[in-house]
């Protein structure tokens, strides 16, 4: 015969002494307030952080450096790795500078 875990536990005299009586300490006697009012009218839970409103200092600080830089840089001076993977069908379209691969010189 099974004997179930249920019948076990259920079988034993129980050893633990449970008082439900309240604490000292506990903050029903102290007149604390168990459930306090909210404290502002929306104070849930916030949006996530992120983009926030700016002074107007800064918005014009930002576009003031947005005009400093050249709108357009000169990428030529950069080498295209398109290029040297084969890759690049821009041509002479391309922004950037179209170098052979120098591996591929020594080998030939």
């Amino acid at each position: 015969a099974v004997v179930s875990t249920q019948s076990k536990l259920m079988s034993r005299e129980c050893t633990v002494t449970v008082d439900f009586s309240p604490h000292e300490g506990a903050a029903l006697k102290a007149g604390v307030i168990r459930y306090p009012p909210n404290p502002e009218a929306n104070w849930g839970p916030k949006s996530r952080a992120g983009k926030r409103p700016r002074a107007e200092t800064e918005v014009k600080q930002q576009k003031k450096k947005k005009k400093d830089r050249p709108h357009n840089p000169d990428l030529k001076q950069f080498p295209c790795r398109r290029f040297q993977e084969n890759q690049c069908d821009l041509g002479e379209g391309c922004r950037y500078k179209h170098v052979p691969n120098q591996k591929e010189e020594i080998q030939s």
